[in-house]
């Protein structure tokens, strides 16, 4: 079976309309990557790719992946570094000896969280006086 002139005039003016269609859709594409490099950098491409619904699921899923920790605090612990206990020991013995005979008042307040609180009195050392109101 021969194909006439006409057929393959016809199948190559079709292709000639494919190739133009997809010229025309490449051009638009990389119009659009231009105007998201210039607009907003990566993470504007990323949420453009993660919003538009006509995307494959498993793209859009991956763009935004790569966007959340760029839209979402990473949440740290708020923890005190951590002191290697020898060190520790040494530090509390040096504060220790500087509080060491020093006049100190108890400060009892039900609303802190912490209980009581401790503070050092500016009083001279031998007064006499215990603050015990039970003699």
């Amino acid at each position: 079976m021969a194909k006439t002139d006409t057929d393959i005039r016809s199948k190559l003016a079709e292709y000639e309309g494919i190739i133009r269609m997809l010229t025309t859709k490449l051009e638009e594409a990389v119009g659009e990557i231009e105007r998201l490099r210039a607009e907003g950098g990566a993470h504007a491409a990323l949420r453009d790719v993660y919003l538009d619904r006509d995307l494959p699921e498993a793209l859009r899923v991956k763009a935004a992946t790569a966007a959340l920790p760029h839209e979402t605090p990473r949440l740290t612990p708020a923890a005190e570094p951590i002191i290697p206990l020898a060190e520790l020991v040494t530090q509390r013995r040096m504060r220790q000896d500087q509080l060491e005979g020093q006049p100190i008042e108890i400060v009892r307040d039900p609303s802190s969280p912490h209980g009581p609180r401790v503070n050092l009195l500016a009083k001279p050392k031998g007064n006499g006086d215990d603050g015990d109101d039970n003699s």
